[in-house]
């Protein structure tokens, strides 16, 4: 997921998220994910992700992909690097049930303005 479009990659953050999550507030790993996760995704995207997109372009793994993937990477990266500290708290409220009512009216207000 994480050499896929952005969309793609927050659903699965998302959903790691919620598990990992689950465990902790379950007594199943003594580590709040809240508090690391935001680092974790971006070191793990720096050191691991972005270098095996650039091996397999280099090696010509997988043909013009590995450009793709690459790409894909890199803009998550940059997104991750944004918004990842607002997205880990986001997932925090939408697993404990807090709506979002920003996140709400930015919807209503897309779909207005897509009907324009």
């Amino acid at each position: 997921h994480c050499m896929q479009h952005w969309a793609v990659y927050k659903k699965w953050i998302e959903r790691n998220f919620f598990e990992v999550y689950k465990a902790f507030q379950e007594g199943r790993t003594q580590q709040d994910p809240s508090l690391y996760w935001y680092k974790s995704e971006l070191q793990h995207l720096e050191e691991h992700i972005i270098p095996l997109c650039k091996s397999m372009q280099m090696l010509g793994v997988f043909g013009n992909s590995a450009d793709e993937y690459l790409a894909f990477a890199t803009t998550n990266k940059a997104h991750w690097a944004t918004s990842g500290a607002e997205m880990v708290q986001a997932m925090v409220d939408k697993f404990n049930g807090v709506e979002d009512k920003n996140s709400k009216a930015q919807q209503i207000r897309q779909r207005v303005s897509l009907r324009s």
